[in-house]
């Protein structure tokens, strides 16, 4: 019997399709860092990276994940009609 989602590991990579890759990294809160004292999880354009809490329950990182995978969807699409001018 396979483990719930939840209990899987986050991946540490996805590719949209067209090729978009982005990195999912779990990271540490607090100024200065990648993730603000009340953030769960954020995505940089910039790097095209999901920085996830460390400290998070399993199913909590993924309801994260989930999130920012929005943000980074919308940022491929960006990507995909700057490079093809298909809308």
């Amino acid at each position: 019997m396979s483990k719930p989602l939840a209990e899987e590991p986050l991946p540490k990579s996805h590719t949209f399709p067209g090729g978009y890759r982005i990195k999912v990294l779990q990271s540490e809160r607090g100024a200065g860092l990648n993730l603000e004292d009340d953030e769960d999880g954020s995505y940089d354009t910039d790097s095209h990276t999901v920085f996830i809490w460390v400290h998070l329950t399993p199913g909590q990182k993924w309801r994260a994940l989930y999130h920012e995978l929005g943000h980074a969807y919308i940022d491929a699409h960006n990507w995909a009609y700057s490079e093809t001018g298909v809308k």
